[in-house]
């Protein structure tokens, strides 16, 4: 009999390749190595249900952008499926961190899935912590390349959201962070400090062969040339003139040209001028590029400048260098590279100084950013 693998994934608000890389880390992964079995991948609400409200021009955008070879399906009102499963496995992301709790439920309500926010808690209560299910699911449940990284001393007090994570993390035995500090945390909240339960972040699973299960959008004609600097600007809130300054000094320095790097469909591109970084080129189509179009675009750069993670990751991920700007305090309330105010920890650091001391065999730094490095095998 077939076994079924359910594989839970966060839900894109806006089309994000870091955020498909992740997914089909694991649709290749599975691929690889479980063949005969039957993947489900599910999100806590589905895409017709996300996007309901948005314009048909915003609609099909969307539709250009995320083409994955999967479909994702809505979790609502189907954990009687999801128990059945022979493996369940909470994938990447931010699922069980104090703050993503909180803002799904606000999600739901937006969407009009549920009236009131502590109905939506509940619902993300079920979904994520599986507060419900009986107690043999927890057997059959693995979490790997999530993190706990902004969560503040305040999270693992009293309430409803500690004892739930206390009541998962203490069921399931299979649990792999993506960072250190979330690993040390599941230690701690586990109560066993002989174990190790540090992972990756699961968008390095991915292998140059698994790009090509993507559509490309783009025209044949059109160039995805070899030798530029990619940019891509979005995360940061202070100082974005000094990045473009930056990227632009580098491109002199160098005699590269720069390319605009069109990773987010919100991001449109009208600040040429007010930069002042008229040579930024910029790719011109009549359609949003896909996922398979924008690795394209990474691979084939010289080097890449952003202040993305996920950019960076996958540049580094595919041989690319990738200069990655994070910065010590965002102007938000809560940030979604650096978590909330006055408890400043910038995922972008951690994940680059994980790297640099994971594989001391790898180029250093220091390599000259003209040469190509090797892809993390």
């Amino acid at each position: 009999m077939k076994k079924t693998i359910s594989v839970i994934c966060a839900v894109q608000p806006k089309p994000n390749p870091g955020m498909s890389s992740v997914d089909l880390a694991f649709y290749a992964f599975a691929k690889r190595n479980f063949p005969e079995a039957e993947l489900r991948f599910w999100k806590i609400c589905d895409e017709k249900q996300l996007h309901e409200k948005r314009s048909e021009k915003q609609k099909v955008e969307i539709c250009q952008r995320l083409q994955m070879p999967f479909d994702y399906e809505s979790l609502q009102g189907n954990l009687a499926q999801l128990y059945k499963s022979d493996l369940i496995v909470y994938w990447g992301d931010f699922f069980h961190m104090a703050h993503y709790r909180e803002s799904e439920s606000k999600r739901l309500m937006k969407i009009g899935t549920v009236d009131t926010y502590n109905q939506g808690l509940e619902i993300v209560d079920k979904h994520f912590f599986l507060t419900e299910a009986p107690k043999e699911i927890f057997k059959k449940v693995i979490i790997f390349g999530e993190n706990l990284l902004f969560n503040t001393i305040d999270s693992y007090g009293s309430g409803k959201y500690a004892d739930n994570l206390k009541f998962l993390f203490r069921k399931v035995d299979n649990i792999w962070m993506r960072d250190v500090f979330s690993a040390l945390t599941v230690r701690h909240l586990k109560n066993n400090h002989d174990k190790s339960y540090l992972g990756m972040d699961c968008s390095v699973w991915v292998k140059d062969e698994d790009l090509g299960e993507l559509k490309r959008s783009y025209s044949a004609e059109m160039e995805l040339r070899k030798g530029r600097i990619g940019v891509f600007f979005h995360r940061n809130s202070k100082n974005i003139s000094k990045q473009f300054k930056f990227a632009k000094k580098l491109a002199e320095a160098t005699g590269l040209k720069a390319q605009w790097l069109p990773w987010r469909i919100d991001k449109k591109i009208k600040f040429r001028k007010r930069w002042n970084f008229p040579a930024l080129e910029i790719i011109e189509s009549d359609k949003e590029p896909s996922e398979g179009d924008l690795f394209d675009l990474l691979k084939n750069y010289k080097f890449v400048v952003s202040d993305t993670y996920h950019v960076c990751v996958n540049a580094w991920r595919l041989g690319t260098p990738a200069i990655c700007i994070g910065e010590y305090a965002a102007d938000n309330v809560w940030d979604v590279s650096c978590g909330p105010a006055h408890a400043w920890r910038d995922k972008r650091w951690t994940f680059f100084s994980k790297i640099c001391t994971s594989w001391p065999s790898r180029p250093k730094a220091t390599a000259k950013l003209t040469e190509k490095r090797s892809a993390p095998p």
